[in-house]
């Protein structure tokens, strides 16, 4: 038994099995842990993965774990990881369990005596005392961690503050890592995104390097990238959000050098723009046009060119959400031979899977990994259980097809048929089907739902075009919902209707009942208020209506977008916010001096917006239950949509009046209705609107680019 790492740093192992095999002990006792140098390991288990939510990763040392046992101890050498909320042991014996201790559950660490020293050597040695201890990959098995518990044991008294060992372990790492002859441009944090985990760090650019230092410090202390190396870089959208960025050194692998994610969107573009300017000279642009060309040239694969068009539309190996997808090509999965000259033996192109076979709608999409070479995602290796089917039979590995001898078969004959004659002639169709034209429109098949994508459409709100109008209540349209899917819109009206637009038959229904839209039957019949319905929202499989037939007169009411809060306007002026699922009152609000008419939520649930008889617009904290500001009007306002900066609102007078906030300033006025404008509805990707008003009309709308 040696010493720790060079350079004379020292790390602990301990001993697991004693204190669990004598007699007495409420607490699991590790008193043998011991210092070794380091020399290089083949392969370790151990991966950020392991860590609990924002636990950080500090450090390893070579050592060795001592386990006593009634007839001999046992030496087991591995890698010991010191966490900012636990310690880990990784044995080099992968039959043998990756050990976890949170430090919360330890009773006592502390240095072992030479003279109770358990190695031969006396190398340094703790023991640590713990009332848990958590067993990973047992037998190198995939499977739940085993936890073992002792409950009588007492934890220590204190505990190291996190975010000062975070801040201690970062500190002692930022020494310079650049060259000395290399001119710093900026420094910020951001964080290394990678499959399933993000890895937060400080990143550093200079006139010739990127530099990021993860604080995990795993598995390399400081990532470089050179920047005359660089071959491509893309901003990127990280969680809906413009804060990504994505550097390539290499041209047609599909895994960037790094994915960075800021916490700034001005930071990042910084730095885009830094390396793009020192590239301007070094690199030929990269557009759609120019892989097309090269595509058209034969100077790119089908697979390659692929890759790029994924790249482009900010899809990246490293962001699971947004995953490269490539066309699922073969039809045939069941013939003994693969005839690639045979038409038959592909799939259309043109059109969705969904639209030529319902039971593979799941097929639409493949992974890259279906052209590659490395068939492991096709097989279970590590003997995990899966599962069993209905008919009891388990579930292993996938089943190649009759024409394919393994998976690594499956793959090559994959290949092939992506660079075949009949998919090189009809790529372009699912291409168009997937990035192109075909994503727009009313046959498109994706939507999207980004940040860019609705400050687009509520920078381009004043270009509104009536697509049609539908007179169909007697009274006035008082609410609009609509089903998630789109398919059903429902209206209410003063003369306590309430219609269903069916979109697949382009009509409204004249009846007072809900249909089933899956069985296009009753489905049961809605007995409403006493009085008229005012107001309606939904949510999930829920439908809230409000109405004046109680001593609260409520004219308003509007959830918040997950569900959880429902705020109320009444005809007093007042505002209330509950708690749907206990259906508490939570904050009560004197708002407006007049009748409340409409209410909404902020995208965040931070601010609620409401607009009142008194012709004010007001913004209410919801924490706080204050109003943080008033704009007021010509003339009442009787609905609107907002983005938290923006609003849309209907009129007394018809029109559609466009509001900047920040400016309390009307920017844009479009003739609506011939009376009051009393409902409103905006989609998710805010490019849908349906408005309703005294006219008794409903009136669809498209945003137009």
């Amino acid at each position: 038994s040696g010493i720790s790492r060079e350079g004379g740093s020292s790390g602990q192992v301990w001993d697991q099995q004693r204190g669990r095999e004598r007699e007495g002990r409420s607490v699991s006792s590790l008193p043998a842990m011991a210092f070794l140098r380091t020399r290089e390991r083949s392969k370790e288990r151990f991966s950020l993965l392991l860590l609990d939510l924002e636990e950080y990763y500090f450090e390893q040392h070579t050592a060795l774990q001592l386990q006593a046992t009634s007839t001999k101890d046992r030496k087991f050498r591995g890698s010991f990881k010191v966490c900012s909320k636990s310690i880990i042991f990784d044995p080099e014996d992968f039959s043998e369990a990756i050990i976890k201790i949170p430090l919360r559950e330890c009773k006592k660490i502390e240095v072992v005596a030479k003279k109770d020293n358990p190695f031969e050597v006396k190398p340094p040695t703790i023991s640590i005392l713990c009332r848990q201890v958590n067993y990973i990959k047992e037998d190198n098995v995939i499977a739940p961690y085993r936890i073992e518990r002792l409950h009588r044991a007492s934890c220590l008294d204190k505990l190291g503050d996190q975010t000062a060992m975070i801040e201690a372990n970062l500190q002692s790492r930022l020494a310079s890592f650049q060259s000395v002859v290399e001119r710093p441009h900026m420094e910020c944090v951001a964080e290394m995104v990678l499959p399933l985990i993000t890895n937060p760090g400080h990143v550093c650019i200079t006139d010739e390097g990127l530099y990021f230092q993860p604080l995990n410090g795993y598995p390399e202390q400081v990532i470089q990238i050179q920047l005359h190396k660089v071959l491509r870089i893309y901003k990127r959208r990280h969680g809906l959000r413009p804060l990504g960025l994505e550097v390539f050194c290499t041209e047609n692998d599909p895994c960037s050098d790094i994915y960075l994610k800021f916490y700034d969107t001005g930071e990042r573009d910084e730095v885009y723009y830094y390396i793009a300017t020192f590239l301007e000279n070094h690199m030929t642009e990269h557009t759609a046009e120019s892989y097309m060309l090269q595509w058209q040239r034969g100077h790119l694969s089908n697979y390659q060119y692929l890759l790029h068009l994924n790249s482009l539309a900010d899809r990246s190996c490293n962001d699971l959400s947004q995953y490269p997808v490539l066309p699922w090509v073969l039809a045939d999965y069941t013939g003994a031979h693969l005839d690639l000259t045979n038409s038959g033996t592909f799939r259309d192109l043109s059109k969705p899977v969904g639209a030529l076979n319902k039971d593979r709608l799941e097929r639409l999409l493949l992974i890259p990994e279906f052209y590659g070479d490395d068939p492991s995602f096709l097989e279970n290796k590590f003997s995990i259980d899966l599962g069993r089917r209905q008919n009891g039979s388990s579930i292993n590995e996938v089943h190649v097809p009759p024409w394919a001898s393994d998976a690594r078969d499956f793959l090559q004959k994959h290949k092939i048929a992506l660079e075949s004659q009949y998919v090189s002639e009809h790529l372009h169709e699912w291409i168009d089907l997937v990035f192109g034209y075909k994503q727009r429109g009313e046959d498109s098949s994706f939507e999207d739902l980004t940040e860019e994508s609705r400050k687009l459409a509520w920078g381009n709100m004043g270009n509104l075009k009536v697509l049609s109008t539908h007179k169909i209540h007697k009274e006035a349209v008082t609410g609009i919902a609509v089903t998630r899917d789109g398919a059903s819109i429902f209206s209410t009206s003063q003369d306590s209707t309430i219609k269903m637009f069916s979109k697949e038959l382009k009509e409204f229904q004249r009846s007072m009942y809900f249909y089933s839209i899956p069985y296009g039957r009753r489905q049961d019949t809605l007995m409403g208020h006493d009085d008229a319905v005012s107001q309606m929202c939904w949510h999930g499989d829920q439908l809230y209506t409000a109405s004046w037939d109680s001593t609260v007169k409520v004219n308003a009411i509007a959830l918040n977008p997950a569900g959880t809060l429902l705020v109320t306007g009444c005809k007093d002026g007042s505002v209330d916010i509950w708690d749907t699922a206990s259906y508490c009152l939570l904050k009560q609000v004197p708002c407006h001096s007049g009748m409340v008419h409409h209410l909404s939520f902020s995208a965040d649930s931070r601010h609620v917006l409401s607009a009142g008889a008194d012709c004010c617009l007001k913004v209410i904290d919801v924490q706080t239950g204050t109003v943080m500001s008033s704009v007021r009007a010509e003339e009442e306002q009787r609905c609107f949509c907002w983005d938290g900066n923006k609003v849309l609102s209907g009129s007394q007078s018809g029109d559609l009046l466009l509001w900047d906030l920040l400016s309390n300033t009307v920017t844009t006025r479009i003739p609506a209705h011939t009376g009051a404008v009393t409902a409103m509805w905006m989609n998710d990707q805010s490019s849908t609107l349906i408005t309703g008003g005294e006219d008794r009309q409903i009136t669809f709308w498209k945003i137009s680019a």
